[in-house]
């Protein structure tokens, strides 16, 4: 039986509407001249290649129906032009090209400033290039733009929990959930912003409501566990997880949460004895192996890690987190070039694995391959524009470079209210830059490699 629940990740809300748009698009009167006929063809086009999933076909029909249109101003163009950049730009997007994304859904929102979607696809797009207070007003008028849709308020609900804005997440979460009162993702949401704000009996009762919006099933439990883990939310985690395993106590999926659970707890030994009694029980189970050897190696156990991680990728060769977990313990070890092509394993076979990016992106930053660094730092943004640690060293990257200085201050500046080590590494570096600005020295050296 294959393990299913891996780790789970924090994933912003996007609602590409492609029918939507499509719908809007059959709206258009039949008889328009022929250039119009042929955008409209080149526009259906598209939208059926997207639902077959050929993205490239899709991408070169919708720009063919924008070549068309050009620069039109009657109001069925300016209707089609706004569908079809609305959907090439969310192409781009899907294809981890934020930057590619945001003129041509600018030019969609010229001829057309109220679309909705447009609106709530460039938010992604300029959240995804680092620009969160941009994202929230784009959010936001995606959400006047259309005052029955949902997910403008889940986006901004999330976000500004992110940005640790907890009485506008609470405000936007409840403002969702009037719309929509059994989704789950929102009243997760709101169980966070009362764990957040200490307000243990408000979330206690969401998480009632939580665990009867599932359908009973051990499944949809353990998925509920899962979102409770990630958010740091461990008591009603370890409620739920308790409960599916003295129902079931060799449930290999509950188990495994168990053990991540007692890790991100501090209890290591337990973790590592669960771990070791799952891998006896079931052997062939990848993401088993990869959470002992992330286990060992944060409880210092480094040679016994390396050779486990190592066995570990010999196994499982497509497992993206084994070759992430060896590249830390290579790292760890000194073994930079391994470490570094460990991690381009592991992006090999997830291309959206933020933390080998940015791990890449230090790498890089240690051999003096600024250009290198920004790049893998930039592409995780891409990946998890909300992941502060890449947050702050794209940022610090980005100033050390010199490519983007006014940029770079304003990443950083964005993780120190965060909380952890990338935010007290930020207020240092901020301290830094304003020695800098005194004409003092902070000890960067020649390479301004600090840390």
């Amino acid at each position: 039986m294959k393990i299913i629940c891996r780790v789970v990740l924090a994933v912003m809300a996007i609602s590409f509407g492609m029918r939507v748009a499509a719908q809007q698009a059959g709206e258009l009167e039949e008889h328009v001249g022929e250039e119009m006929e042929e955008a409209m063809q080149h526009y259906n086009e598209g939208v059926g290649f997207v639902e077959a999933e050929k993205l490239d076909q899709a991408q070169k029909a919708f720009e063919e129906a924008l070549q068309k249109l050009g620069k039109r101003r009657d109001p069925d163009a300016k209707r089609l032009r706004a569908a079809a950049g609305n959907n090439m730009g969310n192409l781009w997007i899907l294809q981890g090209h934020p930057d590619k994304a945001e003129p041509i859904l600018r030019e969609a929102l010229e001829a057309d400033p109220e679309h909705a979607l447009a609106l709530s696809n460039l938010g992604v797009a300029v959240l995804q290039q680092g620009r969160l207070e941009e994202a929230v007003m784009l959010f936001e008028r995606a959400r006047v733009a259309d005052p029955e849709a949902v997910e403008p308020l889940k986006n901004l609900a999330e976000l500004t929990l992110e940005m640790g804005k907890l009485r506008s997440a609470g405000e936007y979460t409840v403002a969702g959930l009037q719309r929509a009162p059994d989704d789950q993702r929102l009243l997760i949401l709101l169980a966070t912003v009362y764990e957040r704000a200490g307000k243990p009996e408000r979330q206690e009762r969401v998480w009632q409501k939580l665990v009867e919006s599932t359908d009973g099933s051990i499944e949809s439990r353990l998925l509920l566990a899962t979102y409770y883990l990630k958010q740091g939310i461990y008591a009603q985690a370890e409620s739920i997880l308790n409960e599916i395993l003295a129902e079931r106590p060799d449930y290999p999926e509950a188990q495994l949460q168990r053990a991540r659970l007692l890790h991100a707890t501090g209890s290591q030994t337990e973790a590592e004895t669960l771990l070791r009694d799952l891998i006896n029980k079931q052997p062939e189970e990848e993401p088993v192996q990869s959470e002992l050897v992330r286990v060992l190696h944060d409880s210092g156990q480094n040679e016994d890690t390396l050779a486990l991680a190592r066995e570990t990728v010999r196994k499982f060769p497509e497992d993206a987190e084994a070759w992430f977990v060896l590249g830390v313990c290579l790292e760890s070890a000194g073994a930079f070039q391994e470490a570094e092509d460990a991690y381009r394993k592991a992006i090999a076979q997830d291309v959206r694995h933020a933390r080998a990016l940015n791990n890449l992106g230090l790498l890089a930053a240690r051999k003096n391959d600024l250009d290198g660094a920004v790049k893998h730092l930039t592409a995780a943004m891409v990946v998890d524009p909300l992941y502060t640690d890449a947050r702050y060293n794209l940022g610090r990257m980005l100033v050390i470079s010199k490519k983007d200085f006014e940029r770079g201050v304003a990443l950083v500046a964005g993780v120190v209210g965060k909380g952890g080590e990338s935010a007290i590494k930020a207020r240092a570096f901020l301290d830094d830059l304003k020695m800098i600005a005194e004409g003092k020295d902070p000890g960067w050296g020649v390479t301004g490699s600090a840390e």
